[in-house]
């Protein structure tokens, strides 16, 4: 006869069991929702450290932009500058075609030159005439007043073209030396070669050793204009013999001359014009013309960022509006300087309600909607930064 075995029923849990089971389950329903609830309204007090009874809310540091825009209709033919790089004031960072702007001044000269023409054989006829009825003094200061007047009248449109090409050489050696500067920025971070600099600075130096000359051809015709008004007025007091009947003939070509004078400095201010500068320094922001487009006068060609920050705007909800009234200071609180507050003034508070920015809804606590109060910045700011605003209790 074998030994006898004991066989073992399979494992079940107890009543007892089952029901801690059921009992936990059951607390753990109840108790999850109130520390999820109690999570939130923590977070909520948290968020809400910034705007206590005191009173504060955050303001956005403006940017300021400026438009470089065309002056005249013309079509893009040059953008020295892209997006993202610096400029500085007066640096020339695009270029219109200016062909038109020259055919109108060779018209100018060639409409100038037919009137001047037209005036000499005009003289040559009253000469003749007078010279019938009038003694050979007279002739002979009629001839005189004629050639100083023609002295005076070529020395003012040598002197006009003159500045129209020194305008123009200013320009390109302007270019020429932003050229160099950018040159050697990518020089100083071994991006450009050392060979073209050499190549940069020639054409730099050429083209102020033109400018120096221009402007010493501008002085002397200068003089040349000055002394040959001198000439002509001192003889216009001695030559009065000439009579007004040869005045009103020889007026209205005097007049035309005297017109496309003015002509020819309008087409030498448009083809200045036509090199857009940069206003002041900063970066550039947008570009928004490509260069073969053609833009009109007033459009902007690109955009550029000041490095400065404009003043710093607040928004206050319009059932707050109270906290606002008849302040005139606050204190600022720049990110990264907890607990350091700096009084400024407010410079302006809108009438109505505008948009709020949305770097300044984060927190779905704020409304979208709200007044405008414009604050003067401390000086510290960076473009588009965000800062705590505290209103002063009252």
């Amino acid at each position: 006869m074998g030994e006898p075995t004991l066989e073992l029923p399979p494992f079940q849990p107890t009543a007892a069991r089952h029901g801690l089971a059921r009992r936990f389950r059951h607390r753990a329903r109840r108790t999850v929702p109130v520390i999820v609830w109690l999570a939130a309204i923590a977070g909520v007090l948290v968020l809400g450290r910034e705007n206590r009874s005191s009173g504060s809310l955050r303001g956005l540091v403006d940017v300021r932009r400026v438009a470089v825009a065309a002056a005249v209709d013309a079509r893009l033919v040059a953008l020295d500058v892209a997006v993202g790089d610096e400029v500085v004031a007066g640096q020339v960072v695009a270029r219109l075609d200016d062909s038109t702007q020259r055919l109108r001044l060779a018209r100018a000269r060639h409409e100038l030159e037919r009137v001047r023409a037209e005036l000499q054989s005009e003289e040559l006829e009253l000469r003749d005439e007078t010279a019938l009825g009038a003694v050979e003094r007279d002739v002979e200061a009629g001839r005189e007043r004629s050639r100083l007047a023609r002295d005076h009248e070529e020395a003012a449109v040598d002197r006009l073209v003159t500045v129209a090409t020194l305008q123009e050489a200013r320009v390109l050696a302007r270019g020429a030396e932003d050229a160099l500067v950018r040159h050697l920025e990518l020089e100083r971070k071994g991006i450009a070669a050392e060979g073209e600099r050499v190549a940069l600075q020639t054409e730099r130096d050429r083209y102020q050793e033109r400018c120096k000359e221009l402007e010493a051809v501008l002085a002397a015709q200068e003089a040349r204009v000055a002394a040959a008004r001198e000439r002509l007025e001192r003889f216009a007091g001695l030559a009065v013999h000439v009579g007004r009947a040869a005045d009103s003939r020889l007026e209205p070509y005097r007049w035309r001359i005297r017109e496309q004078e003015v002509v020819l400095e309008e087409v030498a201010r448009a083809i200045a014009e036509c090199a857009l500068e940069a206003p002041h320094a900063g970066v550039v922001e947008r570009v928004a013309a490509a260069v073969g487009e053609r833009v009109r006068a007033g459009e902007t060609v690109l955009t550029i960022v000041s490095p400065a920050a404009g003043d710093v705007v607040a928004y206050v909800p319009e059932h707050a509006r109270a906290l606002i009234a008849g302040a005139k200071e606050v204190e600022l609180e720049l990110p990264g300087r907890r607990g350091q507050r700096h009084s400024s003034r407010i410079l302006g508070v809108s009438r109505a309600v505008e948009t709020v920015p949305v770097p300044l809804r984060v927190d779905p606590r704020i409304e979208e909607w709200g007044i405008a109060v414009r604050i003067a910045a401390i000086g510290d700011e960076l473009p588009g930064q965000t800062v705590l605003v505290h209103l002063r209790a009252r």
